[in-house]
């Protein structure tokens, strides 16, 4: 939901990076239309040896082949290897934007045993680039790589993110149970018919976790109810208004009061980038009634715990007030205290709160100092465990259920549940393996919470919804995006193969990991 706040940037689609690997994806973007999701760098990769492709995929030329094979030597620490080779391929700006140490820094982390196989997998081609995505295998870990050629012959972008690593499902559910803070995870498989054919819980903590961004997904459903019924359109125009601008993610803060965006585009903001300016005039375009009654109808479990239904400025605003400001509306000096009183108000007195809340924004325009603000939340939202019971909450089979039923065509109809699915689509994937037809992508982060949900559709038929939500964690840990996301794609790909590998053990008598804590996988 924040920049710079948690070093969990939403601006890319609210997915964890590091600072090095950032480089990488900043590359990427100057040549791609679309952002795709930062990398998750973990282990992997040592020294590849061609292998024939898994399908027909056009040949990389030379160029590109050297480049792979170089920069595996260069992981693997083989005589001679050197990133200057890498470098010597890459454009003026890639060559600006990745210095050696850069490159270094970022591929020291690739690292594990065993020899790696090098699989051409993928193949694309715009107006102005080729790209080429090699699947990395080897004992531990699988990573995908693309590089992208301009006309010019030169490495104008080059990806490397972990891939999916076959595991069993109950070594899953361990390392699931093994997260730090609260975590709850749901993974349902469909068939083409849109009927559940398995499903993968685990978690720990309560059965509500807070969404982050994921939220927004609300928004969505209920904009795509009210196209759906006639009530505007996509192409309809809202109007940028000072007032209601939020803190970062995103860029629509940056516009002009008076500036024309179209429902569409500012849907598409709010999902690819998580922009926060984008979602509240949406909101308050839409109102916060009809989000709010459109809760039960979106397969949320107990929409009670989503109400007051807060936009993000609110948000913030509740968590970076002054001491005065805190006493005076909540009777509570402290931002724990007042989460407390949060949680255990009804829901006549959050609303005589959040409007106390929002005359502090008229008078004060925090969204106008959004260094200052942000920072005062960062302070107090780091020193306050409770500060996430100020949000919005779901079970992640909530998640799931809303998605899954826009892709079964049941999110209030088949026109809006279509509405949803297209610009659900506008986020990251996540999942980037052969046969993916469709995807769509959500995350979600403040401080101490990292929430992702997904929809990822195959070329059978079948298809994955999953969510992830986790709060409670030390905030300063910078590898929770990594960890996090590496554990989710495997979930996915756990459904998807019908947990083969946990098959197989059972078949030769190795059970494999084990699972404790709260709850096992079902």
């Amino acid at each position: 939901m924040q920049t710079g706040v948690q070093g969990l940037p939403e601006a890319l689609g609210e997915v964890g990076v590091e600072v090095i690997a950032a480089l990488f994806v900043a590359a990427w973007l100057a040549t791609q239309a679309q952002p795709r999701p930062p990398d998750t760098p973990a282990r992997a990769v040592a020294p590849a040896r061609a292998v024939a492709p898994a399908r027909a995929v056009a040949p990389a030329p030379e160029l590109v082949e050297r480049f792979v094979s170089e920069a595996c030597a260069w992981i693997d620490e083989r005589p001679g290897a050197d990133v200057e080779k890498l470098r010597a391929a890459f454009d003026d700006t890639m060559r600006g934007l990745l210095p050696k140490v850069a490159i270094e820094s970022t591929l020291a982390v690739a690292r594990d045993s065993g020899d790696a196989r090098a699989t051409l997998i993928d193949a694309a081609a715009t107006d102005t680039h080729r790209s080429w995505t090699y699947l990395l295998e080897q004992e531990h870990t699988r990573w995908l790589t693309t590089v992208t050629l301009d006309r010019e012959e030169h490495v104008s972008g080059w990806w490397l993110r972990l891939a999916p690593f076959p595991r069993a499902r109950a070594e899953l559910v361990e390392r699931t149970l093994g997260l730090a803070g609260d975590v709850r995870l749901c993974v349902d498989l469909f068939d083409a018919t849109g009927q559940r054919l398995d499903r993968a819980e685990a978690g720990r903590g309560p059965d509500f976790l807070p969404l982050g961004s994921i939220f927004k997904l609300y928004v969505l459903a209920e904009l795509a109810r009210s196209v759906a019924a006639g009530e505007r359109t996509l192409d309809d125009e809202l109007v940028i208004e000072d007032a209601k601008k939020s803190l970062p993610s995103g860029e629509m803060q940056n516009l002009a009061a008076g500036t024309r965006v179209t429902l569409r585009e500012a849907a598409r903001e709010m999902i690819r980038i998580s922009d926060n300016t984008a979602t509240d005039h949406l909101l308050a375009l839409l109102g916060r009634e009809r989000v709010e009654a459109g809760l039960a109808h979106c397969f949320h479990s107990a929409p009670e715990r989503m109400k007051p239904f807060l936009s993000t400025l609110e948000m913030f605003a509740i968590k970076s007030l002054k001491k005065t400001d805190y006493e005076r509306i909540f009777g509570a000096a402290k931002l724990d205290d007042v989460a407390a009183r949060w949680r255990d108000a009804p829901l006549e007195k959050r609303r005589e709160w959040l409007a106390a809340v929002d005359q502090v924004i008229a008078d004060t325009a925090p969204q106008k100092n959004p260094s200052g603000t942000g920072m005062r939340y960062a302070l107090l939202s780091r020193g306050a465990r409770q500060h996430v019971e100020i949000e919005w909450h779901a079970r992640a089979s909530d998640v799931c259920d809303l998605v899954a039923a826009a892709q079964r065509g049941e999110l209030h109809s088949p026109d809006a549940s279509r509405v949803f699915l297209e610009l659900y689509a506008a986020g990251n994937s996540l999942y980037a393996m052969p046969g993916v037809v469709a995807h769509g992508y959500k995350g979600g982060s403040e401080t101490g919470v990292f929430a992702l949900s997904t929809r990822v559709a195959f070329a059978d038929g079948r298809s994955v919804v999953a969510c992830l939500l986790r709060s409670g964690f030390d905030a300063d840990d910078t590898k929770v995006p990594d960890q996090t996301i590496g554990l989710f794609v495997d979930w996915i790909e756990n459904l998807r193969d019908g947990d083969a590998v946990g098959k197989a053990r059972k078949a030769t008598g190795d059970a494999g990991g084990g699972a404790g804590g709260d709850d096992a996988s079902k």
